[in-house]
């Protein structure tokens, strides 16, 4: 009698262990692609739909590309941050930084340089934990420099 359930039950844990591996897959977004941060200006991302992920979830925000794009001699900078909304099909006007009470709500990374990450190129990967919402967006806006700079960024959420 043993022996007939005990194949059952190693079927049952293992569908159970891939159940819970499929929900945990990563997905990649390309958010920003060569697109051009004004002189203190700011550029926004589409709009993210968080309704498949889970509210405790992992983020991050891989710059892959960041360059100064005029002839200016500055150290340009831009903040990178996340905004919310629970609007049902919010409109760009819907969404805005979360009230965390923390120093700088919503904040992914301020002052990515065009020499940060570890290889000094301006790449970098940067983790960010956001609160639970329905949509989210990212908006980049240059924070010093005289020159527009050029940014790529791919978000992961699991």
């Amino acid at each position: 009698m043993k022996k007939r359930f005990l194949p059952l039950l190693l079927i049952i844990l293992l569908t159970a262990g891939t159940v819970y591996a499929i929900g945990d897959l990563i997905s990649t977004n390309r958010i920003f692609r060569s697109r051009v941060v004004p002189v203190d200006g700011s550029i926004y991302s589409t709009i993210i739909d968080m309704n498949d992920i889970k509210p405790e979830g992992f983020f991050s925000l891989d710059i892959w590309e960041f360059t100064r794009t005029g002839t200016g001699i500055s150290k340009a900078t831009i903040s990178l941050e996340y905004l919310l909304s629970n609007k049902k099909n919010p409109k760009f006007a819907d969404f805005h930084l979360p009230s965390t009470g923390g120093v700088s709500p919503g904040t992914i990374k301020s002052d990515h340089a065009w020499d940060a990450g570890p290889n000094s190129d301006g790449k970098a990967i940067y983790p960010f934990s956001p609160v639970m919402a329905r949509w989210m967006l990212i908006k980049a806006t240059q924070d010093s420099g005289i020159s527009p700079v050029t940014i790529s960024a791919t978000i992961a959420i699991q």
